[in-house]
């Protein structure tokens, strides 16, 4: 998994090398306070938007599938 672009200062995607399926998308900042969740359908090679802070700074996603747990980091500086 990868996001693009990182860093950014707006919309931001998350892109895959294989079909994952059904995902859970959920943002930390870096305390571990989750900022938000979504769901989406991670294909193969096609970027899915993800919704980030408004607020500058690091931030940890996790992407949770059916077979395993992927964690990401992504800087937000608007």
């Amino acid at each position: 998994l990868s996001i693009i672009p990182n860093p950014t200062m707006g919309e931001t995607s998350i892109s895959s090398t294989q079909n994952l399926g059904d995902v859970s998308i959920t943002v930390y900042d870096m305390l571990g306070i989750k900022q938000s969740m979504n769901l989406a359908i991670l294909q193969k090679n096609t970027p899915t938007k993800i919704i980030l802070p408004v607020m500058n700074g690091v931030y940890n996603v996790r992407v949770l599938s059916v077979e395993r747990t992927y964690d990401l980091r992504v800087v937000v500086n608007r």
